[in-house]
């Protein structure tokens, strides 16, 4: 039996593989896992299982005839023509099923969070499982689904777990409930680690390694989020408080992310406003610090508080987010509309605030005064 161990770090999980140690931030685990499609790990089961379980049956069978001496030789002939040791074929198919089985779990996780090493530790962990399972459950062979790990499995189960994500309120039904409890997660504490001390875990299983970082996320108060794009609908864990909504990891294996596919290409009214008005009003900070060049020598066009400037425009970028939000979900466009007008900024409106233009700066080095007095006169 293979023992995982984790040391809960505080705010993640460290695990070795091989002789590198690994590093798992609390909920990577649980969003590799909650969309895993159960039914290909299935279809595959069943495209496997059966040749290892037929042969196993057909070398039972040899053997019986070699213990009673009908079988003196102890080798068999295939249909290809080569002659080979049973025993050592069984073993190869095993070790074929165990890489191809690993290589599709692999496949089928989520890597969006997880690196290399990271998804190795998960993907043997399942692996380890199900050949468990394959080995031990001869009577589920017509059911080959039973190999899968119940946590994986259940759609009813995962569909708990990513209510729960989603809102930690929310409570495991009964069934749910008896199947977290019947999980065994063992423990010992460390004072290897400053400072304090430390839970290492002792996992044996998959199933008790999903319950341990879903116990974490919930513990932690992890914000969670659905991604709004409709043709992804993942969870995730926002970078920062700004983009709540789409999530940034790449979208079908491209290069793009959810909230560039969003930002780019609006689907909705709003979005549309939205982008319209950030774009206006980006131009217009950035033209309020902006230099250009005049004879070779470099001149504001017009001088604010830069630092000011940028309060300014991410606390009018959140409210625009806020209102978005508000609006869209009571499908009040005038008001979103009405705002984006009333709150635009303009020179008028910074003087108005009290940020006021501060006379340009120039180089004369190579400026005549004639072309100085005209740009004086042009920008006041």
């Amino acid at each position: 039996m293979i023992t995982y161990t984790f040391t809960d770090t505080g705010n993640a999980f460290e695990s070795h593989w091989i002789n590198d140690k690994v590093i798992i931030p609390y909920g990577y685990i649980s969003l590799a896992l909650i969309d895993i499609n159960a039914e290909a790990l299935n279809s595959f089961l069943k495209s496997h299982v059966d040749e290892i379980y037929g042969f196993r049956n057909y070398i039972n069978r040899l053997k019986y005839n070699y213990d009673n001496n009908k079988y003196p030789e102890g080798k068999i002939a295939f249909q290809t023509g080569r002659t080979v040791d049973f025993l050592e074929y069984l073993t190869d198919l095993q070790t074929n099923f165990s890489l191809a089985l690993s290589e599709k779990i692999t496949q089928l996780l989520d890597n969006s969070y997880l690196d290399e090493k990271q998804l190795a530790i998960l993907s043997a962990a399942i692996t380890t499982e199900i050949l468990d399972n394959v080995h031990s459950q001869s009577d589920s062979i017509y059911h080959k689904e039973l190999f899968i790990p119940y946590i994986l499995r259940s759609k009813e189960m995962r569909s708990q777990i990513r209510s729960i994500l989603l809102n930690p309120s929310i409570y495991f039904t009964n069934e749910c409930l008896d199947f977290v409890n019947s999980c065994h997660i063992d423990f010992t504490i460390s004072k290897n680690y400053a400072p304090g001390i430390q839970k290492v875990y002792h996992l044996t299983d998959f199933t008790s390694i999903f319950i341990m970082d879903i116990q974490q996320v919930i513990n932690q108060q992890l914000r969670i989020r659905e991604c709004q794009n409709p043709t992804c609908k993942r969870l995730f864990i926002p970078s920062s408080g700004k983009n709540t909504r789409y999530c940034t990891l790449s979208h079908k294996n491209k290069l793009v992310t959810c909230a560039q596919i969003v930002h780019d290409n609006p689907t909705d009214c709003f979005a549309i406003l939205a982008k319209k008005a950030r774009g206006k009003q980006k131009g217009f900070f950035a033209n309020a610090t902006r230099e250009y060049e005049i004879d070779s020598t470099r001149i504001c066009k017009y001088i604010y508080d830069t630092e000011k400037l940028k309060t300014l425009y991410y606390d009018w970028q959140r409210d625009l987010s806020h209102l978005y939000n508000k609006c869209k979900s009571s499908n009040n466009y005038e008001e979103f509309e009405r705002w984006i007008n009333d709150n635009y900024f303009s020179s008028s409106r910074l003087i108005e605030l009290g940020i006021k233009k501060i006379n340009p700066k120039w180089e004369e080095k190579h400026l005549s005064n004639s072309k100085r007095d005209g740009l004086l006169c042009r920008d006041k």
